[in-house]
């Protein structure tokens, strides 16, 4: 058994990792997409896409933008709530609750305007950086795609 504190604080950290079922990425431009919102404007209506080659899991290619997605997502943790601030064991109504969900909801895997970190910007970005979607990206290009 781990001592209290330590699991508290472990499950506490955020961790993403590969996944797949999700829209598909196009093998476009990120121009394409629209641009990130603020997440208090109500969402647009998607858009059709066109284009050939897509992808609906990031298994085998995406292990270094999910590292830079965990990192940007513990550094925003830190920055709004603290490093002190742990999950609860059941989801809470408080304000510093809604923050994390709020936080987390800029990661999910969708090309909306409202998510920000998504996989779908992200691997666009690192395209515009010369790495093809579906390659395996290294922490400079991961690191470019978040900036």
């Amino acid at each position: 058994s781990w001592p209290p504190a330590f699991y508290e604080d472990f499950t506490s950290r955020v961790w993403l990792t590969y996944r797949s079922h999700y829209s598909p990425i196009r093998d476009g431009v990120l121009s394409n997409l629209e641009p990130p919102v603020a997440l208090d404007d109500p969402p647009k209506p998607r858009w059709a896409w066109g284009g050939e080659k897509t992808w609906t899991s990031d298994t085998g290619w995406g292990c270094m933008l999910r590292t830079g997605q965990s990192v940007l997502a513990e550094a925003l943790i830190q920055l709004h709530l603290g490093r002190n601030w742990r999950r609860p064991s059941a989801p809470s109504l408080t304000p510093e609750y809604a923050t994390y969900v709020k936080i987390l909801s800029w990661f999910l895997d969708t090309p909306s305007p409202i998510v920000p970190f998504g996989v779908h910007r992200m691997a666009l970005a690192g395209k515009a950086l010369g790495k093809d979607v579906g390659s395996w990206f290294g922490p400079s290009t991961a690191a470019g795609a978040i900036k």
